[in-house]
């Protein structure tokens, strides 16, 4: 993976360490970078010859134009820019929300939460490439899911959690209608019971009115309509070996 990341802070010590920090991680998790750093915003708005920004980590707090009103500037003109904020205080957050920033590191930060921050990067612009995705609100952001990599998605306490193929969860502060009017129009979705929808393509069985998903994750079929269901999935799944 190819990435250009843009280190904006006008603290010369804490750009520095920033951009060396990054630049050296990035090396380590094996993705070529080019890391260009700014002393402000109005030097990085105009530094025309740069090329498609893949990351950028903004200071909140700067002389000129502060990084809140930068990430706006930045997301009007891209909405698949990777903002994180450094700060030293959470206190923003709430003004920043609107930009969906990817997350923040608070300074003083440590090399292993920069580490993490930039594993959670990796892994969604992975996600991005090569498949058909939503995009989900998160809190503090949103994100890009590839349907391939979905296997159910379940309304709880108020919001949406989407399994993923390996287990991991992502909770959505988005509601269950939104996420399946999102989902509904593609054939391999298919709601189950109230509150729960399976990716037809991640089951491994159904059994006596129960799913097997990849994972052994067991779920029920909705009672009334339990044997309309069951035949549903089972074609969708010849038709699936029979593409093979």
């Amino acid at each position: 993976m190819d990435l250009l990341v843009a280190i904006v802070d006008d603290t010369d010590d804490d750009r520095s360490r920033l951009s060396q920090d990054v630049r050296s991680l990035l090396t380590q998790k094996q993705c070529d970078c080019t890391v260009v750093a700014y002393t402000g915003a109005e030097e990085f708005l105009s530094d025309a010859s740069r090329g498609k920004v893949d990351i950028a980590f903004l200071d909140v707090r700067m002389g000129g134009m502060d990084g809140i009103e930068l990430a706006t500037r930045l997301r009007d003109a891209d909405t698949s820019l990777v903002i994180v904020f450094v700060t030293s205080s959470r206190e923003y957050a709430l003004d920043a929300f609107p930009t969906h920033p990817f997350d923040y590191l608070v300074k003083p930060y440590t090399r292993e939460r920069l580490s993490t921050v930039l594993d959670d990067i990796l892994a969604a612009l992975r996600m991005r490439e090569g498949s058909k995705s939503i995009q989900v609100d998160v809190p503090y952001g949103s994100v890009a899911i590839p349907l391939d990599r979905v296997v159910v998605i379940e309304a709880r306490s108020h919001s949406s959690v989407l399994t993923l193929e390996g287990g991991h969860e992502i909770r959505s502060t988005l509601s269950f209608a939104k996420i399946n009017a999102l989902v509904g129009s593609e054939p391999q979705f298919l709601l189950i019971n109230r509150g729960v929808v399976i990716n037809m393509d991640r089951v491994v069985s159904v059994e006596e009115g129960t799913t097997v998903m990849v994972g052994e994750l067991r779920l029920p079929l909705r009672r009334r309509d339990r044997s309309e269901l069951a035949r549903t999935i089972t074609q969708h799944m010849i038709s699936r070996t029979a593409r093979r």
